[in-house]
């Protein structure tokens, strides 16, 4: 069963390879490098977006409240996996990123993630509102 629900079109995706260092003692991909695998994701959609990074967004800066995996098949050194990126913003504060891995052959889902990002003034440690100009980038 689908415990994600993904918004109806990728706002983004991406290819990547699976190395070497992706690869645990099972030999198959290692659930950590699912984690770098999305982080990579998000800056890409980011820059696509036209921000440098987490850390320029509008004067604000984005950190990460929650992380969710479900783990659908193996991925192996070498694989080309495709990561298409899907948003979905949820109040004045808070939203959600959700990324899918699949095998770029096959198409068969190597994992199902989402993230959920708040915007933060790091001057006072604390939330603040999605400046407009990003969230509309977001529901673009």
């Amino acid at each position: 069963m689908n415990r994600i629900v993904f918004p109806e079109k990728a706002a983004f995706s991406m290819q990547l390879d699976i190395r070497i260092s992706d690869i645990n003692y099972g030999m198959h991909m290692a659930n950590d490098a699912v984690a770098r695998f999305v982080n990579e994701a998000r800056v890409g959609y980011l820059r696509k977006l036209g921000y440098e990074d987490e850390l320029h967004i509008e004067g604000v800066s984005l950190i990460m409240r929650d992380s969710y995996t479900q783990f659908r098949s193996e991925g192996f050194y070498g694989n080309e996996i495709v990561i298409e990126v899907y948003t979905e913003v949820l109040s004045d504060r808070e939203f959600l990123l959700f990324y899918k891995l699949l095998h770029k052959e096959s198409e068969k889902a190597l994992a199902y993630c989402r993230t959920s990002m708040l915007c933060f003034d790091y001057s006072i440690r604390k939330p603040v509102s999605i400046p407009e100009e990003f969230r509309k980038k977001l529901e673009g």
